[in-house]
């Protein structure tokens, strides 16, 4: 008995090493193109103090400006409907790809800090000649998108925070990583056959994605297709899989340390929208920050988790258009 059990865990574990070896050779063959070769025409490379960004854009640039920053594992595209809808009200809108996610070119993975992130959207905007618009950012875009506003508040009209995530407190103690987490990630070739198995598999993306929303139909097969468009960019496995470890091994305490200098009597309106069934950066931590943040109001958008632009988009893009009509 204990000899046939020793074979069939042999056999089941033989199994799964060449399922994820094929997913490794799959991705080997899936992410062989550049990313100029794959963005979309629809869009341009702007400079952006050490990087290329890429952006897309709609309307008249004469019009007020509204800058989109996405959250993670996204891209400019996620925007789209909101995009649309933004710029048929008079509005000049641009939507980024945030590194390490899309089309723009990649940093090194020690330069993902919030500051530095904040100040590549600073010479983008300053490179694009804009004055006095309105960012908008989401998610993990959250982070950069306050600290820009900390860093040079006087390029901005107002603010939009949607179910941000970013870190308001300092804390100088690393996170202490298991030993067989920080195995897992140094030990490259099998981080990276699971992970072109799950995170980057374009089987997945659909599956990854609604555990981030409470309205499961609004992750749809043409959304998740659109997703997985950057995964084919060369080496996207192997890089992001080294961002995500410095991602969750590193404490950055940068915006938290910033935001220490916020001017408390800053007239620019921000607006705070926020889920209020969202599992990943739940409500209280939008109340939080509008204590923290002055001149800020909260709106919460009922049975809606993290991605409120995508599981209800008509009452988001009825909030975003109200405010930016109102403070433009």
């Amino acid at each position: 008995m204990i000899k046939k059990i020793i074979k069939f865990l042999f056999v089941f574990f033989l199994i799964d090493l060449i399922l994820l070896a094929g997913f490794d050779i799959s991705r080997r063959f899936r992410e062989t193109k550049t990313a100029s070769e794959l963005a979309p025409k629809t869009g341009r490379f702007i400079k952006a103090l050490d990087l290329e960004i890429f952006i897309q854009e709609k309307g008249d640039k004469k019009n007020p400006s509204v800058l989109f920053v996405h959250g993670m594992g996204s891209w400019s595209e996620i925007w789209r409907d909101t995009i649309d809808q933004v710029s048929e009200q008079g509005f000049y809108v641009i939507s980024i790809d945030l590194p390490p996610f899309g089309f723009s070119s990649r940093p090194d993975i020690q330069t993902f800090n919030s500051r530095l992130q904040a100040k590549r959207i600073l010479a983008l905007i300053e490179n694009l000649g804009l004055e006095k618009l309105t960012i908008i950012g989401h998610s993990f875009g959250g982070g950069p998108t306050l600290h820009s506003l900390l860093l040079a508040p006087e390029k901005f009209n107002s603010a939009v925070l949607v179910d941000i995530a970013a870190n308001l407190e300092i804390n100088k103690t690393e996170p202490n990583l298991p030993i067989i987490v920080k195995s897992f990630f140094e030990t490259k070739f099998l981080r990276n056959m699971i992970f072109s198995a799950t995170a980057t598999n374009p089987l997945l993306t659909k599956t990854l994605f609604k555990n981030f929303v409470y309205q499961k139909k609004s992750i749809t097969d043409d959304l998740a297709k659109m997703i997985q468009l950057p995964s084919s960019r060369e080496n996207t496995t192997e890089y992001l899989g080294d961002w995500i470890y410095n991602f969750i091994s590193k404490r950055d305490n940068s915006l938290a340390e910033d935001i220490l200098k916020l001017n408390e009597e800053s007239k620019m309106k921000k607006l705070i929208i926020w889920g209020d069934k969202d599992d990943v950066t739940v409500l209280s931590e939008g109340e939080n920050l509008k204590k923290v943040l002055s001149n800020s109001e909260l709106k919460v958008i009922s049975d809606t988790g993290h991605i409120p632009q995508l599981e209800n988009p008509k009452e988001f893009n009825k909030i975003l258009i109200q405010f930016l009509k109102d403070t433009k």
